[in-house]
C-alpha cells in the first residue's frame, strides 16, 4: 500500500511536468531548459524523496553544480515537501532517434 505522500504512478508525469514549468519560468534561458531538464524523466515523486532518470553522470554533476537550489525550489513548490533528489543514470535516454540518411545511388556503369 502507498504512503499517503506518495504520488501515484499515473500521475507522475503531470507532477514532473509541473516541476519543468517551475524551473523553466527560473532558468535563465530557455536553452538551459531544453539542454538540462527536458532529458529528464521522473521515476518516483514522494514527499520525501524523488528519483530522476538521466542520461549520463555529467547531468548529475551540471544539475548538482549549477541548477540543484532551483530545482529544490520547484520540487518543493509542487510536492510542497522537500524531497530528497536521486538521480539514476539512464543511457537510453541519451540515445538521439536515429535520422535517416539519404542513399545515395549506386555507380553508373561507364560502359551501360
Amino acid at each position: 500500500m502507498p504512503s499517503p505522500t506518495s504520488v501515484s504512478a499515473e500521475s507522475i508525469g503531470d507532477s514532473w511536468e509541473l516541476v519543468l514549468g517551475a524551473l523553466r519560468t527560473q532558468l535563465p534561458s530557455q536553452q538551459a531548459f531544453e539542454t538540462w531538464f527536458r532529458p529528464l524523466r521522473a521515476r518516483k515523486i514522494e514527499s520525501e524523496l524523488i528519483e530522476l532518470e538521466v542520461p549520463n553522470l555529467f547531468f548529475v554533476d551540471w544539475i548538482q553544480e549549477h541548477y540543484f537550489s532551483l530545482l529544490n525550489d520547484a520540487l518543493t513548490q509542487v510536492t510542497g515537501a522537500t524531497p530528497q533528489v536521486r538521480f539514476v543514470v539512464c543511457p537510453e535516454l541519451e540515445e538521439a532517434p536515429a535520422v535517416e540518411q539519404p542513399v545515395s545511388p549506386p555507380p553508373r556503369d561507364a560502359h551501360a
